[in-house]
């Protein structure tokens, strides 16, 4: 939020303060986008009028502190604080009265043009708002993570179109909260898929809700023993008010929830909502690409050893003999025998073992540590009395997790079978247009995966231990990289011309054997494979006389036949 209550002397006057401004903003709710993106232009007379009414205004917009190396940083930067209310009120509204829109449209099917532009320009400005989460210093998997954000909101509306689609089929069943009966076997798996998600999320509500309680009655009852007093109609009012809130976005949060599939990528897998590498995003650029030009394993093993040594000499550690062992106390232990494994390896065991990484090794250590840390945390809560808050998390990271993986993938697939299992003749305009503008967004991310994919290889495969590439870095890499890869060079040619010359003496001692011993015995004596019998009878001294290649060397004569 933009703006906040000033902070008061007691809990109690705070809380009244809240309430009352809450209240008095609530009938002005649709303008507070509006307020915030004034707000964002930092006017005088704006920031007089808030001062008066004990409001705070940050200061983000404007803060040169908080600029970056990297202009595309700077402008999301400044567009999500401008925008950020547009984008909840985009969410929270404009997205549930367009698949309303639809499925009118789909239900009563009378399309026109009006209606379709006016759905399309809906989409096109929701799909617009991912821009601000997309952010990345490689612009093709920015372009990648946008595209991703505007194909799950095309998908969404693909999906729609097809639930509320009637075609003549001899499949019927029905489902006790649609007054139609569903026609499309994928259509029906797709209902009840979304029942039982529907189900499980309530139930999560329900435990965040018990979660919450029991957080405030244990505050309660520590500030009892402590023998401090607590307003309990405060605390009652906010649960009742996270409650309203809860039930307020339950939708919108299902719809977001049944969108954000591709949308996932970059957020979990590429982490577009951190800016960690735009304060240096050109020396990150320069380091990444330099690494992907040629010999990538032998320059990805300079540049991790790089920073691996960097990091042992900040430690203390700068001679060789003495990277074997953490110092007592040391902080980054594990940091620590990361840099130490690098420095040792040698360029076959980093490349193979460290940079292709063996996916079935690595899927299932990340997939144990991730158990333990699951099983550490819900121990955690359950002995310090959190037992809906233990509950919770086991319930969330082994039912949620796996049925949102499920639907994921259906909600995905599901307008491709659809697609393919009527035929074109019998598709209306809406069912066409929405799917053929997903399949051109999923073959576009298609197109764009593997430069993206080799981008997060190689970023994700250099460790920087807890610092970022300096300006003056590169320059010493490449380098010492040259130098290094020119003795390398060296020692290489070295090895080859002495091989070279060893198979070479070794030719020339088997060849100076079999030319003595062909010296000391006559060729026609030797009855080699491709010689063939002379006819002539009895030639020299030999009854029959072996002609080798077409010449007796014993008799000098040449075969007759």
């Amino acid at each position: 939020m933009l703006y906040g209550v000033k902070s008061r002397d007691t809990d109690a006057e705070e809380f009244r303060a809240m309430l009352l401004c809450f209240f008095a903003i609530l009938p002005f709710g649709q303008l507070v986008p509006l307020i915030v993106w004034i707000g964002s232009f930092k006017f005088p007379w704006f920031d007089t009028i808030c001062n008066k009414l004990g409001l705070q205004v940050r200061n983000d917009v404007q803060n040169e502190t908080l600029q970056t190396d990297d202009p595309l940083s700077n402008y999301i930067s400044k567009k999500m604080v401008m925008h950020g209310g547009f984008v909840i009120e985009s969410i929270v509204e404009s997205v549930p009265q367009s698949i309303l829109q639809m499925v009118a449209i789909v239900l009563t099917r009378q399309v026109n043009l009006i209606s379709v532009v006016s759905l399309v320009i809906s989409i096109v400005s929701v799909s617009s708002r991912g821009l601000m989460v997309s952010f990345s210093i490689h612009r093709p998997t920015f372009v990648f993570n946008f595209a991703c954000f505007v194909c799950d909101v095309f998908r969404v509306f693909c999906v729609v179109s097809w639930l509320f689609f009637a075609t003549p089929s001899s499949f019927s069943k029905h489902i006790f909260f649609l007054s139609n009966a569903v026609d499309d076997p994928f259509t029906f798996v797709w209902w009840w898929k979304e029942v039982i998600v529907v189900c499980m999320a309530f139930l999560g509500d329900v435990l965040a809700f018990f979660s919450v309680v029991e957080m405030f009655w244990k505050d309660h009852r520590a500030a009892r023993e402590r023998g401090v007093w607590k307003s309990t109609l405060a605390d009652l009012c906010l649960v009742c008010l996270i409650t309203l809130f809860g039930l307020i976005v339950f939708v919108p949060a299902l719809i977001v929830l049944e969108a954000m599939i591709l949308s996932a990528l970059p957020i979990i897998v590429f982490n577009s909502l951190s800016s960690d590498k735009a304060d240096y995003a050109q020396a990150y650029k320069q380091l990444f690409a330099w690494i992907q030009k040629s010999d990538y394993h032998g320059r990805l093993r300079h540049v991790n050893q790089y920073f691996a040594r960097r990091f042992l000499e900040k430690s203390g550690h700068r001679e060789a003999n003495r990277w074997a062992h953490p110092r007592p106390g040391m902080a980054d232990t594990a940091q620590y025998l990361l840099a130490v494994k690098i420095m040792n390896l040698s360029d076959e065991q980093f490349s193979l073992a460290e940079m292709q990484r063996k996916e079935g090794g690595a899927i299932k250590r990340a997939f144990l540590a991730l158990t333990r840390t699951i099983c550490k945390q819900v121990r955690k809560k359950w002995n310090e009395g959190d037992g809906f808050s233990a509950v919770g998390i086991f319930y969330f990271c082994w039912l949620c997790i796996p049925v949102l993986a499920l639907s994921a993938v259906y909600s995905l697939a599901y307008p491709i079978l659809s697609f393919c299992s009527v035929p074109w003749s019998e598709q209306e305009v809406m069912q066409q247009l929405f799917s053929l503008i997903t399949f051109a967004l999923l073959s576009f991310l298609l197109v764009l995966s593997y430069p993206v994919y080799q981008f997060y290889n190689c970023s994700s495969s250099v460790e920087f231990f807890h610092s970022y590439p300096r300006p003056n870095d590169f320059h010493y890499i490449e380098a010492s990289y040259k130098a290094r890869f020119a003795r390398r060079q060296r020692e290489n040619t070295g090895l080859i011309v002495a091989l070279k010359l060893f198979f070479l003496f070794f030719a020339t001692i088997l060849l100076f054997r079999a030319n003595v011993r062909a010296a000391g015995q006559p060729l026609c004596e030797r009855r080699q494979p491709t010689a063939k019998p002379h006819r002539r009878g009895v030639a020299g001294n030999h009854e029959v006389c072996w002609v080798f290649r077409g010449v007796c060397h014993q008799c000098r004569q040449v075969s007759g036949f």
